[in-house]
Order: C-alpha cells, then structure tokens, then sequence
C-alpha cells in the first residue's frame, strides 16, 4: 500500500512539474503553511530588534507565497513588509507594499482582512502630514465598517489609531477625544497591557494640553486597575508616568513612592530596563534637594542599561547626570557626561542610517525579484496550451491521492482517539492506586486494630472519627473521579436553566457541616435571595462544593470562610468569589492550576487533596465559555472567583 502510494506521488509531481497553473491556490500544503508561518513568526520576533533580519523573512515569506500562488500569505507578507517599511521611516515604501496587501484581499472579497488593511493602510499614511487627510479617510472608511459590523474590538482599536494619528499630526486635543472614546469602549474589559498603554497615553496628552492633575488622575486609575488585575508589567510604566507628573506638580513624596514601587515591581519582574528607568525618576525626585543620593541612582541606572546594551537609555542617563553635575558646579564632569551623551547619539543615528539602508536596499532586491518572477509568468503563459492534456492527467491523479489521503487521515484520526481514550484509562487507573489506595487502607487498618485490641471508649471514638475522615476523602475523591471521568469520555453537556445561587449555597453549606464542625469554622455569605442566575444548576453546585470542602480543608481552626457575588463590575454577568484565611497556596501550585495541572496537597488538619475537583471546575467553567481564577498568599489564605451570567427573569423559581 505505502509503495503504491509513494509511485502514484511520483506520477503526480511528473505531471504538474509539466504543466503551469495560472490559477490562484485556495489552500497549500501543510508543510509549507508551516513554513510561510515561520517566516512570519521570524519578521515578527525581529521586526523591533533587527530590520535587515525582518525584511529578510519577510521577503522570503513573499517569495514562497507567490512561488506557490497563494494570495493570503503574499498578502499577509505584504502586509508584514509595510509594516516593517513604517517602523523604519519608510514610509512611501509601506504604503505602497500594504496597498499591494489591500489590492489582494478586496480581489479575494475577504470583508474582515479588507477592513484590517484599509486601517493598516491609513495608520502609515497617518505618519506623514501631506497625507494626513487621506489617512484619515481610510481609517473613519475603516472605523465605519466596524460599526457596522458591530465589532467592539475593531471600534476601540481603530479609535485608537485615529488618536496615534492626530496625536502625531500635533492635533493634541482630538487625538485625546478619540483616546477617550476608545477607553470608554474598554473600560468595562478584563484590563490588558493595550488598555494601560491606552491610559499612559490619555495621561501623557493631559499633561501636554496643561492638565498635569487630571493627567495624574488618569494615571491612578490605570495604577488601582492594574492593581486589582495583577497586570505588574503595565503598572511599571503608569507608576514612572505618575511619579514624573507629580515631581513637576511639586507632589515629591508621591513622586518618589510610587517610582520607588515601580523598581520594587521591575526588581520582582527581573526587567532590568525599567528598573534603570525607575531610578532615573527617583534621581530626578531627589536631584534639588539631595543631589549626591541622585547622582548614586543615576550610577546605579547607568551600570544597569550598560549591562543589558541599551545605547537610547544610556544617552538618556548621562544626559541626566550632566544635568546633577552642573546644578553642583562640577563643569568638568558635566562636560564629560554631555560629550558621552552626543557620542551615543551619534552612534544611534548612524545606526538608524545603516538600518535605513538596508531596507532601502532589501526593497530594491524584492523589486528586481518581482520582475524576475512575472517574466517567469509571461513565459509559462505562453507556454499553457501545450499542457492542457499533462493537467487533465495531473486533476485525475489529484482525486485519486485525495482519496488515499483521506483514508490515511482517517484511520490516524481513529488511532489518535483510540490513544486518548487509554491516557484517560491510565490516569483513572493511576489517580485510584495512589490517591483512594491510602484512605482506604488507613480505615482497614483502623478496623483491625480495634478487631484486636481491646480499646476504651475514648480510644474507639477516636479511631471512629478517624474512619470517618478518610471514608469522606475516598467519597470526596471517587465522586471527583467519576465526574471527571465522564466528561473526558463523554463530553461536558451544559444544561441552562435559571436557578436562585443562595439555595444551592445553603444546600452545600448544610451537607458540609460535619466538616465545619471539625474545624469549628465560620462560614459567611451575603447572598441575597433574589439573585438568579442563568447556566447549568449541577455544574455550580459542584463547582461551590469544591470551592467551599477545599477552603475548610486547607482553613486553621475557627477560620473564617467568606462567599460574596459581584453583581456590578461587569453587567450581565456575577463573579462569586470564596476566600478562606488558611495555609494558602504556593506560587509553584498556581502555575500548576493556570497550566491545568495540580499535585496532591494536603489541609492543614492533614486532610489530602488530589486537585480532580478543581480540575473539573476549571473544565465546567472552560466549556460554558466563564473562567475560574484564584488570588492566594502563603500563610494569609486564598480567593477563589469564577464568573456566570446573570438571570436575565426575576429569579422566584429555580428552574424555567
């Protein structure tokens, strides 16, 4: 069978090596889409670090594409070329490469891409004011698509550009005015790094039309969001931002806390270029009235961005420290700081030009390169009568390959399910011999010691109280192991109906008494009758369970446990939270859980924990399209949180 397969590949690739296909492709191989994705991911990866090794990949990448004629790479390729050309100042050179890009999609009649292009289109063209108004068209052309379309994200993307656009073009107050619209339109999102680089630039344009105060006002509120988020990355620049806006209000005990928590969140993060960053506000806090402890950070930034080889950074500190050196009359040293200063620069433009001229220069090879290619066409189109009759063999060849092509992916389709079906096998087969092994054993050994020996009342209730203990961590474990075994092997079905949450919340906490009291917890929540909610009544009532059994379990005695529902952040949708004030969890097993994945824990009364149920709950949530999430320190206890919709009718029954 192989060698017939591998004899009729032959004849196939025969056959089209003789003839010219002058029609377009509608799909191309699976190796070579995973080439044409390299290339990309490369121009990507570089396109910030190194232009000429970009444009290299970017080029290639256009050259396979239209080798195999496939139009959506050559015009992605396009794209990424244009996108390159715009980054280096070549601006001329990017529109022309991304109209190319447009030409093609609008022949595909790709709506969606041709709405992406026409915005590409009109953000490069936005960087050069004699094109300010034709930039300006393209993207409200562009903008109006999405809204007609209805697409929020495309909206506040594109309101974006128009706001980087009129912000470089000077117009300060309506690039504000589209900044805000875009904010307005992602306020109310699960905040992202484009949201906080949205607010720096509210906060910066502020700053610039003589509002310093609401500038710091904006930036605050990315800082508290960002907090909340746990985002620490974005909260770096908004806190560097603050802290500058504040030292020029006179505000320098702010300024240097929140620069001072901008380098303990760069230190925590390992960035070392922010942490210069950060020093060099804190130099500037302190440069008039402790000048010598200011000339100490700017070292200390000055050793960092040498050692990580940032020549723009390194300018800017010496530039810095000039300014320190001359407020102390040390001219000498100024001097030397402000020529270390102008020798980086210089290094940086001449950079910049060679940078410039390679991709001068890369343009003009994929020039000559295109040439070469459409003679080529000229040439086989003259030469396409003569292989009509190889194409007519080469289309008949084609079937019968597709045909031996699908039987052979449907039976490696078959064997890869038949695989999975015996890694679930194996993983019940393991979890059941490690994990309901020892409880199980634990209670036959406790049934023999008291067949043997004679033991007092005390000792019996003991040991009865210990039985107990285990026989529910072997129910708790079987029946997460059930239901999670049912979902891997059946599928997660989700069943809506409208349900009031404070009935099965009491449900749980009435079926977990016996735990509570062991441990003479407290349990506490605030949910009010009339709260409905829309989703699957079982999935909730194992999730709360689970939720709820793990915080006793891992709760101090006389803990407090808490469950709360947030009705307001985002509307149409609840967030429950239960936060416990126990042992908490390790950095180490809340990257286990984001990665889907949790080891065997134990409480802190010694009661064992496999993770299956939180798994499950994190498949429950995952397959209704919500999301579970947790916020935990060691020794100071845990929150959990997963979000549902709200009950869209007054919630006096539990079903529809």
């Amino acid at each position: 069978m192989l060698r017939q397969l591998r004899f009729i590949c032959l004849l196939m690739l025969v056959a089209l090596s003789s003839c010219a296909q002058k029609y377009d492709q509608t799909s191309i191989s699976e190796a070579d889409s995973t080439t044409l994705k390299l290339y990309d991911q490369k121009a990507l990866f570089y396109k910030q670090k190194d232009a000429d090794s970009a444009l290299s990949n970017a080029d290639k990448g256009l050259k396979l594409a239209r080798k195999l004629r496939y139009p959506p790479a050559e015009a992605l390729m396009l794209s990424r070329l244009a996108e390159i050309n715009g980054l280096n100042g070549n601006t001329t050179t990017a529109t022309k490469y991304q109209q190319q890009a447009l030409k093609i999609y609008q022949t595909l009649k790709d709506s969606t891409k041709i709405t992406k292009a026409t915005s590409d289109l009109g953000f490069i063209e936005g960087r050069t004011k004699e094109h300010l108004s034709e930039a300006l068209d393209l993207l409200q052309a562009a903008l109006n698509q999405y809204q007609y379309r209805k697409d929020s994200t495309g909206i506040a993307n594109t309101y974006k550009r128009l706001g980087e656009v009129s912000e470089f073009n000077q117009k300060h107050k309506k690039a504000l005015l589209y900044y805000q619209k875009a904010e307005e339109l992602d306020k109310n999102t699960r905040a992202t790094d484009e949201y906080y680089d949205l607010v720096g630039h509210i906060g910066q344009l502020q700053a610039k039309t003589g509002a310093p105060a609401t500038a710091v006002a904006w930036l605050e509120k990315g800082i508290e969001k960002s907090m909340q988020s746990g985002h620490s990355k974005a909260m770096i620049n908004l806190l560097n931002h603050a802290g500058g806006l504040l030292d020029t209000l006179g505000d320098k005990k702010k300024a240097l806390q929140y620069h001072n928590q901008a380098l303990q969140n760069a230190k925590l993060l390992g960035i070392p270029e922010e942490q210069a960053r950060s020093l060099i506000g804190i130099a500037r806090v302190l440069k008039t009235e402790n000048a010598g402890q200011s000339i100490i950070h700017l070292k200390n930034a000055l050793s960092i961005s040498r050692s990580i080889g940032h020549i723009r950074l390194t300018a800017e500190i010496y530039h810095s420290l000039a300014e320190v050196y001359k407020q102390q009359q040390r001219y000498d040293q100024a001097i030397s700081a402000l020529e270390e200063h102008h020798h980086l620069l210089d290094s940086l433009l001449e950079s910049d030009k060679n940078t410039k001229i390679k991709v001068l220069r890369k343009d003009y090879e994929l020039a000559e390169s295109r040439v070469h290619i459409e003679n080529l066409e000229l040439a086989n189109i003259r030469s396409s009568y003569e292989r009509n009759v190889s194409i007519v063999i080469a289309l008949a060849l084609l079937i019968i390959l597709t045909l031996l092509t699908w039987y052979y992916f449907r039976i490696r389709k078959l064997n890869h399910a038949l695989h999975e079906s015996n890694q679930i096998k194996d993983r019940l087969f393991t979890i059941i011999g490690h994990d309901l092994r020892n409880p199980i054993g634990s209670i036959t050994n406790l049934l023999g010691l008291m067949e043997e020996d004679e033991l007092t009342p005390d000792e019996q209730r003991a040991m009865i109280s210990e039985m107990r203990k285990q026989g529910n961590t072997s129910l708790e474990i079987l029946n997460s192991l059930l239901s999670w075994g049912t979902a891997q092997l059946n599928g997660i079905e989700i069943k809506q109906e409208n349900f009031r949450a404070d009935e099965i919340i009491n449900k749980n906490i009435a079926a977990l008494h016996g735990q509570i009291n062991d441990k003479h917890v407290i349990i506490e929540h605030d949910i009010h009758p009339s709260l409905g909610v829309c989703g699957d009544a079982d999935h909730f009532d194992f999730i709360v369970r689970n939720l709820v059994s793990n915080a006793i379990k891992f709760s101090y005695p006389r803990g407090k446990i808490k469950i709360s529902a947030d009705t307001s952040s985002h509307p149409g949708q609840i967030i429950f939270s239960v936060s416990d004030t126990g042992k908490g969890i390790s950095p180490a097993q809340q990257q286990q859980f984001k990665a889907e994945n949790m080891s065997i824990s134990f409480g802190t009364g010694g009661e064992k924990g496999t993770g299956i149920g939180l798994m499950l709950s994190k498949e429950f949530q995952k397959a209704a399209g919500h999301e579970i999430w947790l916020y935990s320190e060691e020794g100071k206890g845990t929150t959990f949180y997963f979000d549902v919709n709200s009950d869209q009718k007054p919630s006096s029954a539990t079903q529809l």
